[in-house]
């Protein structure tokens, strides 16, 4: 059987352990947050341009004729 001490002892480790881990994790999901805002912003960045180019391809092509189809 473990005394008072050593069971104190392993428990205090295993709380340093974890406070460890939760530090790690902690700047592991600030990392992968900064990720998402910036994929996200350059998201909405493509989308604009898909728009805009939408848009200009509609606007040069309406006083194209389509040729007959045989």
């Amino acid at each position: 059987m473990q005394s008072v001490e050593e069971r104190m002892e392993q428990l205090e480790t295993q709380v340093a352990f974890n406070e460890a881990e939760i530090n790690t994790l902690s700047t592991r999901l600030i990392e992968q947050q900064g990720l998402i805002d910036m994929l996200l912003s350059r998201q909405k960045q493509l989308i604009e341009q898909v728009e805009s180019l939408a848009e200009k391809s509609d606007t040069a092509g309406a006083g194209v004729e389509l040729p007959p189809h045989y």
